[in-house]
């Protein structure tokens, strides 16, 4: 729109580039003469000539401001013309190549010498005035350049950090392996997931959960300073990129467990957390997304392990993930094709042998496997929570196999991701519902590690199930860390010593007064307990003699199916049963 005007002040901008003055001139628009005034706008930081910004002005000359100097000179004929006329006084106006454009002329109330004089401070105050509104602009549009420099640095700094933490985020993570992977030296990538921090929102708020990301975010960052990046992957999970080769990888990764295990205090209270790591090496990665897989491979090999621990990646684990992911599909078609069934192993009375009640145990005949051991199943359906397809199968089938005999109570394994599951109590109850099996002859068994690992959890559930009459027995007790506290908190109904003790109290005292004590510990608490793998005459005696109200064992009775659980149970049998062709799996689970 106004042309070479424009370019002749530009590249008088340009040939001074240590000018920080603006430069003014005049050229034709459309209509009419216009002021144009051009300036550089002072960068924040040091920027090159090519890059820098400039604030272009353009004012035409219109009426409303002939009005303005009409007011201010006096001249109320003054006029604007492209062209100057006889007889007329005027001030010429040219462009920047001094071309003259116009002027600005009038009919002088007196001689034109004493009218041009009076009239010049005038239209020279006037052209201050609106120089004075260039230099305005311009400074409006400085500031505005400094605004925009500050609001993309800030939006730079968000779009490559994790908002509450600081740390580098997954997008900074990613272009960091990606520069790292072209170098010839070797990397370690660190992935670190939180243990317990769901458990810190549920029962403190996502306000304490968020001061424990923070102060967990900044022990890793000192830790690691300016050895690796330190970065949030999102939710619970961070990341450490290091140099060196995987023992430094290990030994960091040791040393951050310890870190994040340490109490974060917060006011009127300390939180703590756990982590567990998965390591992977750069070389042989090839790419950001296989890199950050084989960490993630081995983050959830350390986490099936039992978290807590740090794990480094190794081609066998993709081998083992891919035999997992295996054994989970035929879980599935199992499930489909009605290859699971429910065996039930009966208690009895340890002085008259009669039956007490039966636990329901599952198995698994694969079509081409054979009998396929619950110890091999089990965990690769808690990790796809297919264990909760499961665990309904089996009670449904043991409410249904117990509901007509008599007031037979069943014990029912719940796994710990069972535990998990929100709707547990509404899925049981359901489910009692259904086959008519009232909830006071329904016994669940839990693990010590369950109680350990989410006590909260564990105190909700167990008395939500405790008051529909469900009643509650700890498993496996002695193999684990089971404390007395635990025992008296959770209120429970029964306990199951662990067979370890039992098949060594003939040839161990030191077993035998291990069963004596939890016998007694039981008779104070007022809980029965029950002495799992009794397979000999001589161990059923000697834990008759500790006062041990109920035994499990093989010597009573193998597993058997529902049909022969019917018989058994009308016979009345006390004596020795022989296993009703279950095969390798009828083991517990």
């Amino acid at each position: 729109r106004i042309g070479a005007p424009f370019e002749a002040l530009f590249a008088r901008l340009r040939a001074d580039p240590d000018n920080v003055d603006s430069t003014v001139g005049f050229a034709v628009v459309e209509g009419g003469i216009a002021l144009i005034a051009v300036g550089p706008i002072t960068p924040i930081v040091e920027t090159p000539i090519a890059r820098r910004r400039y604030a272009v002005f353009v004012r035409e000359i219109t009426d409303e401001i002939l009005d303005d100097y009409r007011a201010l000179t006096g001249q109320h004929d003054l006029q604007l013309r492209l062209a100057s006329d006889d007889g007329q006084h005027g001030v010429p106006i040219a462009d920047p190549a001094g071309v003259v454009l116009g002027e600005l002329s009038w009919t002088p109330l007196t001689p034109g010498t004493i009218a041009w004089r009076a009239a010049l401070p005038k239209m020279a105050a006037s052209t201050a005035l609106l120089l004075g509104l260039v230099v305005f602009a311009l400074y409006r549009a400085q500031l505005s350049q400094h605004a925009l420099t500050a609001s993309e640095a800030r939006a730079s700094h968000l779009a490559h950090h994790d908002s509450l933490t600081r740390l580098a985020n997954r997008r900074s993570l990613q272009a960091a392996i990606e520069r790292i992977l072209a170098l010839p030296r070797r990397h370690q990538l660190l992935l670190i997931d939180l243990d317990g921090f769901k458990d810190v929102n549920d029962t403190l708020g996502h306000v304490v959960g968020d001061l424990v990301l923070v102060e967990i975010a900044r022990r890793l960052a000192a830790r690691v300073g300016d050895r690796g990046t330190v970065g949030r992957l999102g939710g619970d999970e961070f990341a450490v990129l290091l140099g060196g080769d995987t023992a430094a990888g290990e030994r960091l990764a040791a040393t951050l467990l310890e870190l994040v295990e340490a109490p974060v205090e917060i006011p009127l209270q300390a939180v703590s957390v756990s982590a567990t790591i998965g390591v992977a090496a750069s070389d042989g990665a090839g790419t950001v997304s296989e890199l950050l897989r084989r960490a993630d491979v081995a983050l959830y090999e350390a986490k099936s392990a039992g978290k807590r621990r740090v794990t480094v990646y190794h081609p066998d684990l993709d081998r083992d993930r891919a035999a997992r992911r295996a054994m989970a599909d035929d879980i599935r078609h199992g499930l489909e094709r009605g290859e699971f069934r429910v065996a039930f192993q009966p208690f009895h009375h340890s002085t008259t042998g009669r039956v007490a009640g039966v636990e329901a145990l599952l198995r698994w005949d694969h079509p081409t496997k054979g009998a396929v051991p619950p110890a091999l199943f089990v965990p690769v359906a808690e990790e796809t929570r297919l264990v909760n397809q499961l665990g309904a199968f089996v009670l449904r089938e043991a409410a249904l196999a117990v509901r007509d005999l008599g007031g037979l109570p069943v014990a029912v394994n719940l796994s710990p991701i069972q535990l998990l599951d929100e709707r547990l109590v509404e899925r049981i109850q359901a489910i009692l519902a259904e086959t008519g099996l009232p909830a006071t002859r329904l016994e669940v068994e839990i693990t010590e590690g369950y109680l350990i690992q989410q006590p909260d959890r564990a105190a909700e559930v167990l008395g939500r199930l405790r008051a529909l009459g469900i009643k509650v027995s700890l498993d496996d007790f002695g193999s684990g860390f089971a404390s007395l506290g635990y025992l008296r908190r959770f209120r429970l109904d029964k306990i199951k010593l662990d067979q370890s003790f039992v098949q060594s109290i003939a040839v161990d005292p030191q077993a035998r007064r291990i069963t004596n004590a939890v016998v007694e510990l039981g008779r104070a608490l007022d809980i029965p307990v029950t002495a799992e793998g009794v397979e000999t005459e001589a161990q059923a005696r000697l834990v008759r003699a500790t006062g041990c109200e109920l035994q499990q064992g093989f010597l009573y009775s193998r597993p058997m199916l529902a049909d022969e659980l019917a018989a058994f149970v009308r016979d009345g049998a006390t004596a020795k049963r022989r296993a009703p062709r279950l095969g390798a799996a009828a083991v517990d689970a």
